[in-house]
C-alpha cells in the first residue's frame, strides 16, 4: 500500500478514526457553507462526484482517501490539516511531517492533471 492510497477507514473500529472522520465531516460541511458554495459546486471545484460530499459530510462514508481530503481542502482553499485538526487524534510531528510531505508529493502530480484536463476539455 502506497502512503497515498491509504484511508481514514471507520470499520477498522477504532474510535479515534470515527471522531477524525466525524470532525471532516463537520469542519467540511462548516467551511462550505460559510462560503456560501452548495455540495454539488464544491464537487464540481474538487472534480469529484457530489455523491462523495454529501456521504462525507452526513458522516455515510465509510472511509475516506488521503487525495480526496487534499482535493477537498485545495477546492475551498484550506489546507487538508484544517480538516482534521480538530480531531481527537493528535498529529504527532513525524506524522505531521509525513502528511505534508504526502501533499507536497500529490502536488505536481496534481499540476500535470490539471494541466492534460484542460487540454482535453
Amino acid at each position: 500500500m502506497t502512503p497515498y492510497s491509504r484511508r481514514i477507514r471507520k470499520d477498522y473500529n477504532i474510535p479515534e478514526l470515527n471522531s477524525m472522520l466525524k470532525n471532516v465531516a463537520v469542519q467540511l460541511t462548516t467551511h462550505r457553507e460559510s462560503s456560501g458554495i452548495s455540495q454539488n459546486e464544491l464537487a464540481k471545484r474538487a472534480n469529484i462526484s457530489k455523491t462523495t460530499v454529501n456521504d462525507l459530510e452526513n458522516e455515510v462514508a465509510v472511509d475516506l482517501q488521503l487525495s480526496t481530503l487534499c482535493l477537498l481542502a485545495k477546492a475551498m482553499k484550506k489546507g487538508p490539516i484544517e480538516l482534521i485538526s480538530e480531531s481527537d487524534i493528535p498529529l504527532e510531528n513525524g506524522d505531521r511531517k509525513l502528511f505534508i510531505k504526502a501533499i507536497e508529493d500529490l502536488s505536481p502530480i496534481w499540476r500535470t492533471l490539471e494541466r492534460i484536463y484542460r487540454r482535453v476539455r
